[in-house]
């Protein structure tokens, strides 16, 4: 605001067909808003005799039509070649470019500023660009308001020495000060990078013990999130070592140090075998999950971990049939799998972490598949003719993507990423024993009896078995607008049994990749026209995640039988 001021004083002389002014700052104060100052304006500086003869010559041959600035720092009285301007045309003379201030403060805003001298010239260079409610905060609250640190500090500590040295001297000095009382300490003359690594010190140190202000989480919280500034965190970060000795359950939550987590997951994983997890270890855990610095530096996976930890079956005694079971499994259990896959992909090569968690999970899935198998005998698939059944059930265009290998969980996270405006729901049915490809493709694809692992006689079949209906096949990833002529489009897509079975625990990290890639094949399926896309698969898998040896088991078989990769087939009941 205050260089609005100062450019209005000088404008007057220019409105008044004057185009020569004299702007006299002895102490130079002002120096730093002629860069405010408008582009058009022609600007010269003369602080000598010599300067003044040079200044006035430059200005008669070069810009006698133009609008002239001279910037001085000879008092009026003592000028002589620039005074014939100060007396024709016009000139402001801020001998005491303080006073200048509060009259230009009480014009605007008829308030007076009780400020010393040094706090209005750094209140003014600060002000640079605010609007006037920050000079009436300034009359009001006095030389807080001066410095924002809440913005200041963020843009300070990214570079130090370059954002320091943008201001005046005098202002520098002040805004130093200001930083270093606000870490509570006594001002004294240091180099900028020493104050900063000092701040970040208090800062670090201090969410260590849970003794800081909430203004520095904010400004943490908003270093992570600048796309400008958080490569200077990071380097501090890096030069910041963490004790061995802290209490690391007293730790702000919304620190930045991921390796305090690992610390306090592994602290979990070891009470796992034991005892029960001390419940304010848990409070911590669930405040932390929720924690958006968490989120920013990559710990998002407290959640999955409190899902392993918290989950009861407390219904499960009531259930009586397989039916009852497999909905309590899209309720319930499909919770477990999509923790322990994000657990596997993070922590697989961690075994000190991985196990423990892992073997909690598969304890709380024996008990379920107990109580499944109690039931088995009464198993009845439902895949046989899945296919032709959603053909003859459609009103309109529609195209069904057929997986080999889904699971449930992972087709929800399919339905949570599709584009907002497509409405989805979700549903199951069961699957055909044995569940393997051949058995249970060709049951979608309605061949009864019949099985094969070919995958172009399984869709001649369908195509064959409704030849009133124009049905196209593509694989998945070559979806595109010539597509959109059918009246029903499978696109076949493996790539989930395929990585599953070519890199086993290696294909953890890359099913994100395509839960995407279903997602946007769906979203491109009905731009192209198809009003309904059905999202179906012939089988699950199990992630299998940390085995030792002592994990395996030798299959003893009782009479005759046959070993398979997915089942095993005997003459006799097994026990």
């Amino acid at each position: 605001m205050i260089e609005n001021w100062l450019k209005k004083d000088i404008e007057r002389t220019y409105n008044r067909g004057r185009n020569r002014f004299v702007l006299i700052d002895p102490h130079r104060d002002f120096y730093f808003l002629l860069d405010t100052l408008p582009d058009s304006w022609v600007r010269i500086e003369a602080h000598t005799d010599t300067d003044e003869i040079k200044a006035k010559s430059e200005a008669e041959k070069k810009y006698s039509e133009k609008n002239v600035l001279f910037y001085t720092t000879i008092q009026r009285e003592k000028l002589k070649f620039l005074r014939e301007y100060c007396e024709t045309n016009g000139y402001l003379e801020l001998t005491n470019a303080h006073n200048y201030i509060k009259e230009k403060v009480h014009e605007h805003t008829g308030l007076n500023l009780n400020l010393s001298k040094e706090e209005l010239l750094t209140a003014a260079q600060a002000g640079i660009g605010q609007l006037k409610s920050y000079w009436i905060d300034l009359c009001h609250r006095g030389s807080d308001v001066i410095f924002d640190l809440q913005k200041m500090l963020l843009p300070f500590l990214h570079n130090p020495v370059e954002y320091a040295h943008q201001f005046h001297p005098q202002v520098r000095k002040a805004f130093l000060e200001k930083v270093q009382k606000y870490i509570g300490q006594t001002p004294i003359e240091k180099e900028e990078t020493i104050i900063a690594r000092e701040v970040i010190e208090f800062i670090f140190d201090g969410l260590l013990t849970s003794n800081i202000d909430q203004v520095f989480i904010d400004i943490l919280r908003q270093w992570l999130d600048s796309h400008t500034y958080s490569d200077s965190l990071t380097n501090y970060k890096s030069n910041y070592h963490t004790p061995e000795n802290i209490d690391i359950w007293s730790v702000n939550i919304s620190h930045p140090f991921p390796e305090i987590d690992l610390r306090q997951l592994r602290a979990v994983c070891d009470k796992m075998y034991s005892e029960e997890i001390n419940e304010s270890w848990k409070k911590y855990i669930i405040n932390r999950s929720n924690d958006r610095i968490a989120m920013m530096i990559g710990v998002s996976w407290w959640t999955d971990v409190l899902t392993i930890l918290n989950f009861d079956h407390p219904e499960l005694s009531l259930l009586n049939n397989i039916s009852e079971l497999s909905d309590y499994y899209v309720k319930n259990i499909y919770h477990l799998d999509r923790a322990i896959r994000h657990l596997y992909t993070k922590f697989l090569n961690h075994k000190e972490i991985i196990k423990p968690l892992q073997e909690k999970y598969e304890s709380l899935l024996k008990e379920f598949f107990d109580k499944w198998f109690a039931y088995f005998e009464s198993y009845q698939g439902q895949q046989q003719g899945y296919l032709e059944k959603i053909i003859n059930e459609k009103d309109d265009k529609i195209a069904i993507i057929v997986c080999d290998g889904l699971t449930y969980e992972i087709a929800l996270c399919v339905s949570d990423s599709v584009d907002k405006s497509v409405k989805t729901k979700s549903g199951y049915i069961i699957a055909e024993i044995p569940s393997t490809t051949e058995n249970n493709m060709s049951n979608l694809f309605g061949m009864g009896s019949e099985i094969t692992s070919v995958k172009s006689r399984r869709e001649e079949y369908l195509k064959n078995s409704m030849p009133e209906i124009n049905i196209g096949f593509v694989e998945l990833d070559e979806v595109n607008q010539t597509h959109s002529e059918y009246d029903v489009l499978i696109c076949s897509h493996r790539d989930i049994d395929d990585i599953g079975e070519k890199m086993q625990q290696g294909a953890l990290k890359y099913f994100e990749n395509l839960i995407n890639l279903l997602s946007e094949k769906i979203t491109d399926l009905k731009r192209i026209g198809y009003k309904t896309v059905h999202l179906v698969t012939d089988h699950g898998f199990v992630l299998i995640g940390s085995m030792d040896e002592s994990d395996k088991v030798t299959i003893d078989l009782k009479g005759k039988g046959k070993i398979y990769e997915r089942y095993v087939l005997t003459d006799l009941p097994q026990k």
